[in-house]
């Protein structure tokens, strides 16, 4: 199949050729306006279909590795959380200058700086809001509970130092997703516990496309809508409590 330039250029020599066929002679002619005017239009329009599948591509491109990027943070998440008696790490702890973060924790078991960096992310924000300065592109559930028809006890307030046999199908709960590194990025969704807002704070919810990266728990890593998915972000319990009958209502 000709590509739209090989297809401009076949017109071209169409146009500018005379249609009487003379076996001695070929005689050749000016475009006229119309011709002109059809020829510029496709070349205008391969011009634009070029740009458009490069930037395409290289926007694939970007959230394939951000995927890998993630893909390799799940492996040091699963090393973590293997010799932690099941335990995911903590989203902050420490104080300056020596706060850790999770992913200076996960960092030790593979997760290497590199993948904190998303291709598709602002490299050089105006401020870095991480504890501890780094620049992150990815931030941790801290959301906990919100928008969800059920009481708050049960479900855990943030996946910070849980341990995942707590947690009733923890291969549906986002783990950690795109972060914007100006609001607290090693967390998504502080603010935002208790409620329905949307989008939660720090996530960067236009990274990719209309939409962002997220990993689960059971390591799968996938690109998600920008529409509001609390349910995804919800810890809960796999213990549930009993709300009315232990006298408990869902003021929180």
């Amino acid at each position: 199949m000709r590509s739209a330039w090989q297809t401009a250029a076949v017109l071209m020599m169409i146009l500018s050729t005379d249609r009487t066929f003379d076996p001695v002679h070929t005689t050749r002619r000016l475009f006229t306006a119309g011709e002109l005017a059809a020829v510029v239009g496709v070349i205008v329009i391969a011009l634009f279909l070029t740009v458009f599948l490069a930037v395409s591509r290289r926007a694939k491109g970007k959230e394939a590795a951000c995927l890998g990027s993630l893909a390799n943070i799940a492996r040091a998440a699963e090393l973590y959380s293997a010799g932690s008696d099941g335990y995911l790490p903590t989203i902050k702890s420490g104080n300056l200058p020596d706060v850790k973060l999770f992913s200076d924790l996960l960092g030790t078991h593979g997760a290497a700086e590199g993948d904190w960096l998303c291709p598709a992310g602002d490299m050089s924000p105006g401020q870095i809001n991480s504890g501890n300065g780094k620049l992150l592109h990815y931030g941790m559930n801290d959301f906990g509970y919100g928008a969800v028809d059920d009481c708050p006890l049960n479900y855990e307030p943030s996946l910070s130092g849980v341990r995942i046999e707590s947690l009733a199908e923890p291969e549906a709960i986002v783990f950690i997703a795109d972060a914007r590194p100006d609001e607290s990025p090693e967390d998504v969704g502080t603010a935002e516990r208790h409620s329905d807002a949307w989008p939660l704070i720090s996530l960067a919810e236009e990274r990719h496309g209309d939409g962002y990266n997220a990993l689960y728990l059971g390591g799968a890593a996938r690109w998600q809508a920008n529409v509001p998915n609390h349910r995804d972000w919800t810890c809960r319990k796999t213990k549930l409590h009993d709300c009315k009958a232990e006298g408990q209502n869902h003021e929180h």
